[in-house]
């Protein structure tokens, strides 16, 4: 005969680890809404480093072929003061897509991916391609899905243990909240064409 086992109910999202929810293709943090991650996430921007553009239109330049979608709108797009480019910032302005957290990861990327085909208007007269999109809150990433997001230049981001935000490009550490830069990787990918 075999052996019983007791149905346990899975733990709540609050006590799982980022490390489980990026096993599970989630959105790691334990924020209940999209709303709530925006909050926590522009409490955390520094102004003095961040001109924040919120609910940005885009327009689609590289259609996907029998895709005949034209209009986007991002959630923010994070453009660097002078304080930030003086410290060493030459990526320019960043898109931001936020989601609840446990938000499963494909649709997610999916939808960065299409932004890195977008020119956008965050202001009247001014028009960017920004080269990266991050996605909040993703704690972690690794192996495939990392390279496949470094390759469309989709970073990710969240707020740490320390309470400080922070910006990974290409699986790397490129930004935190207090003004450490890294940029030595961050441009090392998404540059190829075709056969790796």
């Amino acid at each position: 005969m075999g052996e019983i086992f007791e149905l346990v109910a899975d733990p709540p999202r609050s006590v799982l680890s980022p490390w489980d929810q990026w096993r599970a293709n989630e959105t790691t943090g334990c924020y209940e809404t999209e709303d709530d991650a925006k909050r926590d996430l522009m409490g955390h921007v520094n102004d003095d480093h961040w001109e924040v553009y919120q609910e940005v239109a885009g327009q689609v330049i590289h259609p996907k072929q029998d895709c005949h979608a034209t209009k986007v709108t991002a959630d923010y797009i994070l453009w660097p003061k002078q304080s930030l480019i003086s410290q060493g910032w030459s990526i320019g302005p960043v898109i931001v897509e936020v989601k609840k957290s446990g938000h499963k990861l494909g649709p997610l990327l999916s939808q960065a991916f299409d932004y890195m085909r977008c020119q956008f208007s965050p202001a009247p007269g001014v028009s960017v391609r920004p080269k990266f999109c991050v996605v909040f809150p993703l704690a972690r990433v690794q192996e495939t899905v990392q390279s496949i997001m470094s390759h469309e230049r989709v970073g990710h981001s969240h707020i740490g243990e320390d309470g400080l935000l922070r910006i990974y490009l290409n699986g790397t550490l490129t930004y935190t909240q207090k003004g450490g830069i890294f940029l030595r990787h961050a441009m090392r990918s998404g540059r190829k064409f075709g056969s790796k």
